[in-house]
């Protein structure tokens, strides 16, 4: 028996059939930015993926950006290259994302989700955990030359929030700052989205870090207020062995309660007074560093308050690097003043 069919039916039929061994043997492709990926068989692709990995070679051209399938096959991906040069990656299946490396050997940096909110790919590790973070950075991205620190809406990068991460800054240019202790020439304020803080050099080649805490939003002034008494805990504290000033200058190391060795002689010698009786910071240590005890205690926390104050430094007792490069720079005068040189 024969059957005949119509031209129509055959190329219907013939449709259906390769819709069917599409679905179940061959693969996919899906173009993004001008980017096409061959996509294996039966690997899932989130409905807003398309959608996010557009946005994601909008905004960083390769070979910034890059799409492709996991060598295991089991995921495509797209990811882009952050500020730090780490690979910000979005997976195609259950939102996973990561950053990392991308040299294979490498644990990640932070593992999570992605999300997409209609305009820009959030990830999970970036989203704020500080109360007011919206009234926080929009009081800092509006902040009128009137105020007292007069810093500068910076417009250079991403209208003011900085790149991938999400928070804010400002910074402050002229030749003739206040004499208020935020107010340092070519100098940037940040307020970042976990409720930290800092001010720092606007020229990154530079020494950076002024001074690092935290913030928060005060209803009743409508403002941010800044607790600069924090620390960088994850750049550490100098220990017996550090004898190069430039931990402390560069902002690598901060000293404190508990600090001993070297470096903490070179400033119990600078903040000690002449006539000082006071035990490990006593008499001679002024003038000579030597006989100094190289113990940062409660006393040589106060000298060190004491000089910060006279020197209109924030006096929060410990040695960062505005209060380090103050020192160096105080005692190169002091040198220049003395009659033996």
């Amino acid at each position: 028996m024969k059957l005949i069919i119509s031209e129509s039916e055959k190329n219907r039929i013939l449709g259906m059939h390769n819709k069917v061994r599409n679905l179940l043997f061959e693969q996919t492709t899906i173009t993004v930015g001008g980017i096409t990926v061959t996509i294996p068989a039966g690997i899932t692709v989130d409905p807003d993926y398309v959608e996010a990995s557009k946005w994601i070679v909008g905004k960083y051209p390769p070979p910034k950006s890059e799409i492709g399938v996991w060598a295991q096959g089991n995921y495509a991906y797209t990811r882009y290259r952050n500020y730090q040069g780490n690979w910000m990656e979005i997976q195609s299946a259950g939102k996973k994302a990561m950053e990392h490396k991308g040299d294979g050997t490498s644990a990640p940096i932070h593992e999570g989700n992605w999300s997409w909110d209609g305009n820009k790919v959030i990830f999970s590790w970036m989203q704020s955990t500080a109360n007011n973070w919206d009234k926080a950075k929009k009081w800092l991205l509006d902040l009128p030359n009137t105020e007292p620190d007069t810093f500068k809406q910076d417009t250079v990068e991403s209208e003011g929030i900085w790149n991938d991460y999400e928070w804010a800054r400002v910074q402050y240019k002229g030749d003739n700052p206040t004499t208020t202790h935020m107010d340092e020439a070519d100098s940037r304020l940040e307020i970042m989205n976990n409720g930290k803080a800092q001010l720092h050099y606007y020229d990154s080649s530079q020494n950076d870090l002024i001074r690092y805490g935290r913030w928060k939003w005060d209803d009743s002034s409508n403002k941010v207020i800044f607790d600069w008494s924090y620390t960088k805990n994850s750049k550490g504290t100098i220990s017996d062995s550090d004898t190069n000033k430039n931990s402390l200058t560069s902002g690598e190391k901060l000293m404190k309660v508990g600090s001993q060795g070297e470096l903490v002689k070179w400033v119990q010698h600078l903040v000690t007074p002449d006539d000082s009786k006071d035990w490990g910071t006593g008499m001679g240590c002024h003038s000579d560093e030597s006989k100094c005890d190289g113990k940062y205690g409660p006393k040589t926390k106060e000298l060190v308050r004491n000089f910060q104050k006279v020197h209109d430094l924030h006096a929060d007792g410990i040695v960062g690097s505005e209060t380090a490069r103050y020192m160096e720079d105080f005692e190169t005068d002091e040198d220049e003043k003395s009659p033996n040189m």
